[in-house]
């Protein structure tokens, strides 16, 4: 069986007791009444020690233990009884304990008997065999000390038999079983005690005053720091749903179209590696989307497009996924070799794409077009490989609709254009130009009109620099 932590019960329970709440003793016994720990003055001792002390306890160990059946008094919660509301006792309901003056090796103490049980519903709490900690304060030790120091009283001490010097008053010690255990004796201010007589009715007022003050306020307090603390949690969901839906596709859960650009950039400038040196972006097109509305529903066609996304979702891996318009998504994915893995990886994920959808009780097949553009193939960037698979994607669209379509960039500038695109050179050197056969050449005016525009097509295209 393993042995319990001993350090811990030096640090959180002698040590802590000890100068917590000045307890001289502390002993803890199992079920079987058989002391297993030990502290005096907040260090650890022989749990035999307890032995000193077990004749004085014994009565009210056996009442904790519900071997014998006694009255709750006022600082003892017995086990299977209610206590009276006007008991000044602040440990949970669910304590038991008896806590009384006895008398040990003829010294008077104040002693607390109490089972250590679980306060978690969760737990089974033991009846009657649980473990039980005996806490001891000796009343002629320290506790003179302290009540000479915080309660000015002078000269206190115990006596089992009463002797009162001059000047001296004394009151008898009893149990809560009205047993005398010796006297309690004093030296007497007499002008103090004059003097508390006047002030004593003043001091209870405004005390009482101040604690109903103060308990207001603690209130007010506690009222205005629950409803800041749920103002900030609505805030906080609400700030996190807008995130999430300006970030995200509110039918799918997809990343949108800025967040795919942003990952998109983040993967093509990452570090090249042995495991993702290569990728694939595709622009996918459902080609039947909108005969898909006109038959069956827009229901059907949004679970269409979730059951898409989630098809995108789980080919991605270590890719990224989004939809970028209305019947558009867009999917990156990675390999490790450029021509073989990334070629097959494009032509899997495709026919997953096109395999029948199960919406309901129907089987909806799927028209799904791609455009695939290889990078660094065909682009470094991610507006590099965005116009080219776009490119590819036009033309599988007009060439071979419901299939994965390669960029090629001889045909799809030609396709682009309506012509054949062949190299100018001339004024600026060896830097090759393009330009259409029989093209106009723009007047002034027209190249003004179009410089807006030219600034918004930059702002969208994101320039990131291959890192190797």
């Amino acid at each position: 069986m393993t042995q319990p932590d001993w350090r811990w019960f030096d640090q959180n329970i002698g040590a802590r007791l000890h100068r917590s709440y000045q307890h001289d003793q502390l002993f803890i016994l199992n079920g079987r009444d058989e002391p297993v720990y030990g502290a005096i003055d907040g260090a650890r001792v022989a749990p035999d020690r307890f032995a000193n002390a077990d004749p004085d306890v014994r009565r009210m160990l056996d009442v904790v233990r519900g071997r014998i059946r006694g009255p709750n008094h006022r600082h003892d919660r017995n086990p299977g009884q209610s206590r009276s509301s006007s008991v000044p006792i602040l440990t949970s309901e669910k304590a038991v304990h008896e806590s009384h003056l006895v008398s040990i090796g003829g010294r008077p103490a104040a002693v607390s008997v109490m089972l250590m049980a679980p306060l978690s519903t969760n737990v089974v709490r033991p009846t009657g065999a649980g473990p039980v900690a005996v806490s001891i304060r000796f009343l002629d030790s320290d506790f003179f000390k302290a009540l000479t120091r915080t309660a000015l009283v002078e000269n206190p001490r115990f006596s089992r038999a009463g002797e009162v010097g001059p000047g001296e008053r004394a009151i008898i010690l009893k149990t809560e079983h009205g047993e005398a255990i010796g006297n309690f004796i004093w030296t007497p201010e007499r002008t103090g005690s004059r003097i508390f007589d006047v002030l004593a009715p003043v001091t209870a007022a405004v005390l009482l005053t101040m604690l109903v003050l103060l308990a207001w306020l603690a209130r007010s307090l506690h009222r205005a720091f629950s409803q800041l603390r749920s103002e900030v949690v609505v805030r906080e969901q609400a700030e996190f749903r807008a995130e999430a839906l300006a970030r995200h596709d509110s039918l799918t859960g997809l990343p949108n179209r800025r967040v795919f650009v942003e990952e998109l950039d983040r993967l093509c400038t990452a570090p090249a590696d042995a495991n993702a040196r290569f990728g694939a972006l595709l622009l996918v097109d459902v080609e039947s989307m909108r005969d898909l509305n006109d038959t069956l529903g827009f229901a059907v066609a949004d679970e269409l497009l979730v059951q898409i996304a989630g098809r995108l979702k789980a080919l991605a891996g270590t890719g990224v996924a989004a939809r970028i318009g209305g019947d558009e998504f867009s999917l990156f994915l990675t390999a490790g070799s450029e021509t073989a893995d990334i070629r097959e990886l494009v032509e899997t994920a495709h026919d997953s794409l096109n395999q029948p959808y199960a919406i309901g009780s129907a089987v909806v097949p799927a028209a799904i077009s791609a455009g695939v553009a290889l990078f660094p193939k065909d682009g470094e960037t991610p507006s590099e490989l965005i116009n080219a698979a776009d490119a590819a994607l036009r033309r599988g669209k007009r060439t071979a609709p419901a299939r994965a379509t390669f960029y090629d960039a001889q045909e799809d500038l030609s396709g682009r254009f309506g012509a054949t695109v062949r190299p100018l050179s001339g004024q600026d050197g060896d830097r090759p130009k393009f330009k259409l056969p029989n093209s106009p050449t723009p007047s002034s005016d027209q190249r003004a009109a179009w410089q807006p525009i030219g600034r918004l097509r930059r702002l969208y295209a994101c320039a990131c620099p291959l890192r190797h």
